[in-house]
């Protein structure tokens, strides 16, 4: 006992003891600020640079954009997305992930725009650049989604039939890649379901 005393008492120990709680400290901060930065704040420099022309700020805008749910800015989003799609136009199959998201956003804008002609075709466009990587999972996810998204397009141009094949294609790969528990096939019988009725 009276050597445990005599150590905290020593100015070694409680040095060691006063940089290990700093170095507790900026590791903390540390990983606060790389969380932070994984997402970005959208500030004027972030729209500057957006609007420059630069594809990494572009996205972070457009994801606010897209968020903000208004009809000016989806048509803000429309203008801004051609400088992510373009900039991660890479043929690197990492890059090829964000601008395969890009053409995703664009029909989705599009969408809610209720522009679906380009929407459809922004669609095919993102499910086509991801078809170019069968092995990669997030492809695979986002072009089970997309086949939905591209079957709820052609319900809103009356081509319910040709919808059909589009909610069979992504029930059948929710269902490979997550097993006939997913939450996604639901989703997938209500939308054939619509399609039969509006046929």
């Amino acid at each position: 006992m009276k050597v445990a005393t005599s150590l905290l008492q020593s100015k070694w120990l409680r040095c060691v003891l006063v940089l290990a709680a700093i170095w507790l400290v900026f590791s903390l901060n540390a990983e606060a600020d790389e969380r932070a930065q994984q997402w970005p704040e959208l500030t004027e420099e972030v729209i500057a640079k957006a609007e420059a022309g630069d594809p990494y700020h572009a996205y972070v805008y457009v994801v606010y954009l897209m968020n903000s749910a208004g009809a000016a800015d989806y048509e803000k989003a429309l203008e801004i997305l051609p400088y992510m799609r373009e900039g991660y136009a890479t043929g690197n199959e990492v890059d090829e992930m964000t601008h395969a998201w890009g053409h995703v956003l664009t029909g989705r804008a599009h969408t809610q725009l209720s522009q679906f002609s380009a929407a459809l075709r922004s669609f095919e466009t993102a499910d086509s650049i991801y078809s170019n990587y069968p092995a990669n999972q997030i492809a695979r996810t986002e072009r089970a989604r997309i086949a939905q998204d591209i079957g709820m397009t052609l319900q809103q141009l009356s081509r319910y039939e040709d919808s059909l094949p589009l909610f069979q294609r992504a029930r059948n790969a929710f269902i490979e890649l997550e097993g006939k528990d997913s939450s996604q096939i639901p989703d997938t019988h209500l939308n054939e379901g619509i399609s039969l009725e509006g046929m």
